[in-house]
């Protein structure tokens, strides 16, 4: 069910698998970073995103060593999860190769979505600030009062489309 291992060997899946610690968060909760997590019951905040069972998240935090941002998760309610560290996955790499590349293929995709969503919500800011100081304008306002540009909110549903991640309202 994880999209990013559905092409590893079943050896490296196997061997993944095993190498697993099971943990459980309270809610409330932070789970450490560097560690590439698989939920297995309840619901995490992750880089704006609530996320459930069969999700995965930290594949950056793990597979990409010169993360600039490590984003905490905060666990919405109790969280089960199995977690592995970056010298799990970086040995299991040596032993199957074409697994671990399209493991690191996702990540990087994945960090440059991230990074383009991170950049997105900046502009936006950054626009609504200027906007705001404009009186009587008319451009879209959400139920909140912040203002939307047009511009900006065709750019992000754009970008949105191309890298699948669903509505731009609740991304940005």
């Amino acid at each position: 069910r994880i999209s990013f291992l559905s092409t590893a060997e079943k050896p490296f899946l196997s061997k993944l698998a095993l190498q697993m610690k099971l943990v459980v968060f309270t809610p409330k909760e932070s789970p450490p970073t560097r560690q590439l997590y698989v939920i297995f019951d309840g619901t995490v905040r992750y880089n704006g995103r609530t996320l459930g069972p069969g999700s995965t998240f930290g594949e950056s935090d793990v597979l990409l060593r010169q993360a600039r941002v490590r984003v905490k998760a905060v666990c919405n309610t109790y969280l089960q999860a199995g977690c592995v560290g970056p010298d799990v996955i970086e040995t299991l790499g040596d032993e199957f190769p074409l697994a671990y590349w399209s493991i690191r293929k996702f990540t990087i995709f994945r960090a440059l979505a991230d990074y383009m969503i991170s950049s997105l919500r900046e502009a936006k800011r950054r626009a609504t600030l200027d906007i705001s100081r404009v009186k009587g304008d008319r451009r879209d306002r959400r139920p909140s009062g912040e203002v939307i540009e047009p511009e900006a909110k065709e750019v992000s549903r754009h970008f949105a489309g191309i890298l699948n991640l669903g509505k731009v309202e609740e991304i940005i």
